[in-house]
């Protein structure tokens, strides 16, 4: 059985499907294609990763540089934000094929939502302005491996807008939250967690199998919506559902939300848009 969600963000009433830099099947990852196929194949939330241009502005991008999605070389920070938006109609992709901004998504698509991982200190600023001149605090969820990064994201936020955004845990939250459920230390996971509660993980966790349905069950107790990366066979997904996941991130939502949605009479996906 899941827990509560702590807000509407995510699904309270079935497990939660993370599109992974979006759906990146017919089009590059962590683009506007990629994000409005997955928002048409029904995932709730959209994964992904934002980095800086050389012109100061947050932009989706998960390596540091272009190589691997459009075979350039060139870093990110070191093109502007038009640069990198004609990488490829120069290319002759569509022109939603290419980089975009977060407040361009904002814009472009009203109603998603977006868990943001943050890949460097140099994006912090831009990003918090643009999530809070879009007004989009209740469309994003802060998150970072680095847990310095994230907390100064959160900061950052915070000073701007005098709200807090929705967040998960670190590498170094996740660490010591399952290292102290694990020895049945609850009390000291919540501590450890500092108000965190969604924690986002790999089935194994230093040694300890995170994804089993006692693992699950103790973290459920100390209070946390366990959900789980990068999942893209459906047996896993199964056998991760049966044992009380709460969220998926895929990068195959197309294949995962027909599935999970109409398992054991679970409400369907409502459209994004």
């Amino acid at each position: 059985m899941t827990v509560p969600h702590t807000s509407s963000f995510f699904p309270s009433d079935r497990v939660a499907v993370l599109a992974h830099r979006g759906l990146a099947t017919g089009s590059p990852e962590n683009s506007l294609a990629a994000f409005q196929a997955a928002i048409d194949a029904g995932a709730d939330v959209i994964e992904c990763d934002v980095r800086a241009t050389k012109d100061g502005i947050a932009v989706f991008a998960h390596d540091e540089t272009l190589e691997r999605v459009f075979d350039n070389p060139a870093r990110v920070r070191d093109l502007t934000y038009l640069d990198l938006k004609r990488m490829a109609t120069t290319a002759g992709l569509p022109e939603d094929h290419g980089v975009i901004s977060v407040a361009d998504a904002l814009v472009r698509l009203p109603e998603a939502r977006f868990n943001i991982d943050v890949k460097e200190s140099l994006v912090i600023e831009p990003l918090a302005q643009a999530v809070v001149e879009m007004q989009a605090l209740d469309r994003v969820l802060i998150t970072s491996f680095s847990g310095p990064r994230r907390r100064s994201t959160l900061s950052r936020i915070k000073k701007l807008s005098g709200s807090s955004a929705m967040t998960s845990g670190s590498a170094d939250t996740v660490a010591g939250v399952v290292l102290a459920c694990f020895v049945g230390a609850t009390w000291l996971a919540r501590r450890w967690s500092r108000g965190v509660r969604i924690l986002q993980i790999p089935v194994r966790v230093l040694g300890v199998n995170t994804s089993s349905p006692r693992m699950i069950r103790k973290l459920h107790r100390a209070g946390f919506v366990v959900q789980f990366w990068t999942i893209n066979e459906v047996a896993e997904a199964g056998r991760l559902v049966d044992a009380g996941a709460d969220g998926l991130v895929t990068d195959r939502c197309d294949v995962l939300v027909p599935i999970f949605r109409t398992r054991s009479g679970k409400a369907k996906a409502r459209p994004l848009r």
